[in-house]
């Protein structure tokens, strides 16, 4: 008899210590947060025949299996405050968040870090996030721009990379705005806006468990930062387990 493996479940932590956040926005498997375009979505759609025959009953995008299947393994992540955001005519990135909002809400990378990636039409702003992940496995996650949670998918785009939570517990989310040489754009952006998607490079079931602790269990979690300006370099040179606090271990 030929029997198949069993997948091992991934467990990803993720860490805040901002009051209520990972009640109100955490990280959140796709399966619980469909766009509600596709939740209405039917499987097939009714076009009436030109010619007043029988109508026909093509299917919908919600029988496309990459969409299935993104829906299925992804992990969505949702702005965490409503944050304002204006383009200078220069170019200047300048960001203002909620009151009360105290921690840093953001940066531009200049441009000479990355010359002649973009054109003079785009402009880069990296959101600083308040959330730490942690992942036992060292799995690595794509991390690429929410296109069926934004009706406007070219408002701004997430930039794509490979991540890992084992050895580096940085969610920051890089974007990309549009720019108008000599213009001023301003941009808003809602707490609870879908910002980007983690789809798990694994064939197992990834659950996510959302947690706020204290600061100072998110100095433990976030460790190496005070030894190195690299901390995955760190970790893996001194071997360090993940730190995960012994309260939520094992939930």
């Amino acid at each position: 008899m030929l029997g198949f493996a069993r997948t091992t479940p991934i467990t990803l932590y993720a860490f805040t210590s901002v009051p209520t956040l990972a009640q109100v926005f955490p990280p959140i498997e796709l399966t619980k947060c469909f766009p509600d375009w596709w939740r209405t979505l039917p499987s097939h759609a009714t076009v009436p025949d030109p010619k007043g025959h029988a109508v026909s009953r093509p299917p919908t995008i919600k029988h496309c299996y990459a969409l299935q299947e993104l829906f299925k393994r992804g992990i969505g992540l949702r702005l965490w405050r409503d944050v304002f955001i204006t383009v200078e005519a220069d170019g200047t990135v300048v960001s203002d968040a909620a009151k009360g909002a105290t921690a840093r809400i953001g940066t531009s990378h200049p441009s000479f870090q990355f010359p002649h990636a973009f054109n003079a039409t785009t402009q880069h702003y990296k959101f600083f996030s308040p959330w730490s992940f942690v992942c036992e496995q060292p799995v690595h996650f794509t991390m690429s721009h929410p296109i069926y949670h934004q009706r406007d998918p070219f408002r701004f785009h997430t930039m794509t990379g490979l991540v890992e939570y084992r050895h580096q517990h940085a969610t920051e989310i890089n974007i990309l705005l549009s720019r108008v040489p000599d213009q001023r754009i301003e941009l808003s952006f809602a707490a609870g806006e879908m910002m980007a998607y983690l789809l798990p490079m694994s064939t197992s079931p990834v659950r996510v468990i959302a947690e706020e602790i204290s600061p100072a269990e998110m100095d433990r979690v976030n460790a190496a930062k005070h030894f190195s300006f690299f901390p995955i370099v760190f970790n893996k040179r001194h071997r360090l387990a993940p730190y995960i606090p012994m309260s939520v271990r094992g939930r």
